[in-house]
Parts: C-alpha cells; sequence; structure tokens
C-alpha cells in the first residue's frame, strides 16, 4: 500500500511541476506580447535554471526577448545554442545574422574556406544524436542485408549493388559524425559577452592587438590559466580573460 501512495505522490508532484511550467511559459509569452521583455526574460531564465537540459522553445523564447530588450550578447549566446539543437530551424541563421549586424559585430570579411572548412560546415548544419543515430542505421543496414544473404536457402550471393553504398554512406555520416565531436570537444563556440582588449598573448603583459566588440562569435583554439586564445570569423586570433566569453555548451 505505501508502493502505491509514494507513486501516486510522485505522479502528482510530476503533474504539477508540468503544469506549473506551463503556466510559466504562457506567462512568460503574455509579458512578451506586453512588451514587458524584462519581466519575461526573469521568468524564462528562471526556468532554465530549473532545467536540467534547455529546450529548443525556451532558449528561442529568450533569445527573442534579449534582442527586444536590445542585449544582442546573450540574444546571440542563447540564438547560438537554440541553433544547436536544430540546426536547420526555418529563419535561425537569418536571426543570428540580424543579431549580429545591429550589434556591429557582423564581419565585413570572412577568413578564406578550404575543404576542411567546408566539411565543418556541413558537420555543423546536423546535431550529434543526428548523426549518431544516421550511423548506427546504416550499420545495421548492411548486418541485415548480410546476415539475411548468408540465412537464406540455396546459393549465396551477396548483393554488393547494396552493400557498397550503404558502406559509402555509413563512412561519410561517420566523417561527418567525427568532425562534430571534434568541433564540440576541441574548438567549441563561444560568444563575446563584453567588449574586451585582445592580447597576442595570455597575459596582460603582452602587447595589444585589438578591442573585440560584444555579441561576436568566436571559436575557442585554445586555453592557459584564465586566459583562452580564440578565432573570430574574419580570421584574426588572440587572447582574451575567458571572463569575457560564454561558450555554446548547450548539450545536442
Amino acid at each position: 500500500m505505501k508502493y502505491f501512495f509514494a507513486v501516486a505522490l510522485l505522479l502528482v508532484a510530476g503533474v504539477g511541476y508540468l503544469f506549473s511550467q506551463g503556466n510559466s511559459y504562457e506567462l512568460a509569452y503574455d509579458l512578451y506580447q506586453s512588451n514587458d521583455y524584462a519581466k519575461s526574460i526573469e521568468l524564462l531564465e528562471n526556468d532554465l535554471r530549473n532545467e536540467t537540459r534547455a529546450s529548443f522553445s525556451l532558449l528561442m523564447n529568450l533569445a527573442n526577448a534579449e534582442y527586444m530588450q536590445g542585449n544582442d550578447a546573450v540574444a546571440l549566446l542563447n540564438y547560438l545554442r537554440a541553433r544547436s539543437l536544430a540546426p536547420r530551424f526555418p529563419g535561425l541563421n537569418e536571426q543570428i545574422t540580424l543579431t549580429k549586424a545591429r550589434a556591429g559585430t557582423l564581419p565585413r570579411q570572412t577568413a578564406e574556406g578550404n575543404l576542411l572548412d567546408s566539411l565543418f560546415g556541413l558537420a555543423n548544419s546536423f546535431t550529434v544524436n543526428e548523426l549518431a543515430i544516421g550511423s548506427l542505421i546504416l550499420w545495421l543496414m548492411m548486418w541485415a542485408i548480410i546476415l539475411r544473404d548468408r540465412l537464406k536457402d540455396g546459393p549465396r550471393n551477396l548483393p554488393y549493388q547494396a552493400i557498397v553504398p550503404l558502406l559509402v554512406l555509413f563512412l561519410a555520416v561517420g566523417m561527418l559524425f567525427s568532425i562534430r565531436l571534434y568541433a564540440l570537444w576541441t574548438q567549441p563556440t563561444a560568444v563575446v559577452m563584453q567588449p574586451t582588449i585582445v592580447r597576442s598573448g595570455p597575459s596582460e603583459d603582452y602587447p595589444t592587438l585589438f578591442v573585440i566588440d560584444d555579441a561576436s562569435e568566436v571559436v575557442i583554439i585554445g586555453q592557459r590559466e584564465a586566459w583562452v586564445q580564440f578565432r573570430a570569423e574574419d580570421g584574426r586570433l588572440g587572447w582574451i580573460q575567458d571572463l569575457a566569453v560564454e561558450q555554446i555548451d548547450v548539450p545536442n
């Protein structure tokens, strides 16, 4: 009997949590519609702290509210986090470009691309989960064909015309999966949260190179103590203090 009451209590608590979350989202949306962006942001940030894993809709709502409030750096951070969960969501890349343009951080020129950069771009158009599931499905399909051929009666004639295309696709998806993981673990994307002096090395003793504006998207390529080395979208390199940047660290 006590187990029944324990399960019932958990169900009631779960329903109450979902109901409160729904009310919170609805209230935040109503506040957004009434142009009370600051209060909407407060509610959404509270929801974000209470969630074990940020949802795409929550990040998008928060980004939109921050954008309307004029907080370009925070808006860009949450747009990029939302993109990491749904990289092909319609209009999201355009909104990211619009945010950078308003902040004045849209690069006039980008670093010259090569084949590797193109592969990185293609890999980033998928989530890690999508590439992992795609690789698994292709692997299982190949083995299903092989096992079917081995278990059938009569002469065995492995259908290479089916195996070879699946193998090529498996290798291609596996390569994109590896690139995606490499970029996620070794070259994470980050946003500069405040205008910051960029130096040629990881210390204030090094010469100043330039000042990077807030709401700038960068790639972290190294770290030493409290300093990170980055590559900007226009190809410039430098070192800034790690407190000035926020990484796009949403798991996907």
